[in-house]
């Protein structure tokens, strides 16, 4: 029988936004701003991990000055080798996609504001498509949903009026 694990998905360890709606860096309440998103993946589960891309999408809306409402949606497919008990190379992969929505705090956003860094947090729902099937593997081939937590914090680096840069890192964690 398989054993179906916690499952780590560190993914996101950089995003990098192309708004597409103006995102000053001296936002106000009211304001919001919609962001495609790019990033690299390690997705963990059982002992073993897989790397590989993030795609996605954000909206966020300052309710209230400097503390902003997020929605999001992230693509994420992975791949990679692991040694199976018996020494072998085994190919080992997971499809996900994860839909979140939570809080985020800025830090140093008043006008004329080129560097803000922030934080935040929330929840998530996580659906599967896990291949990690090698001998002595906890996880096995398994499809599902799970529920989370992530965490988030980085920088918004204003390039443009319209246009920021915002590397950041992310964690999120799901019980499969």
């Amino acid at each position: 029988m398989r054993e179906k694990g916690r499952l780590a998905d560190s993914a996101i360890a950089l995003l990098v936004a192309a708004l597409l709606v103006s995102a000053r860096a001296q936002a106000a309440e009211g304001d919001s701003r919609a962001g495609l998103l790019l990033g690299t993946t390690t997705f963990q589960a059982g002992g073993a991990q897989s790397y590989g891309t993030t795609f996605g999408f954000n909206y966020g809306y300052e309710f209230v000055d400097n503390l902003q409402w997020d929605a999001a949606a992230f693509f994420s497919s992975t791949s990679g080798p692991v040694t199976d008990a018996n020494g072998q190379q085994q190919t080992i992969r997971a499809v996900n996609n994860e839909l979140r929505t939570g809080l985020t705090a800025f830090f140093n956003r008043g006008q004329g504001s080129n560097v803000v860094p922030f934080a935040g947090g929330g929840v998530s729902m996580l659906y599967y498509d896990i291949d990690y099937t090698y001998a002595g593997s906890k996880v096995g081939k398994t499809a599902g949903s799970a529920p989370g937590a992530y965490v988030q914090g980085g920088v918004e680096l204003r390039l443009t009026q319209s246009i920021t840069f915002i590397p950041q890192f992310g964690y999120q964690t799901h019980l499969i």
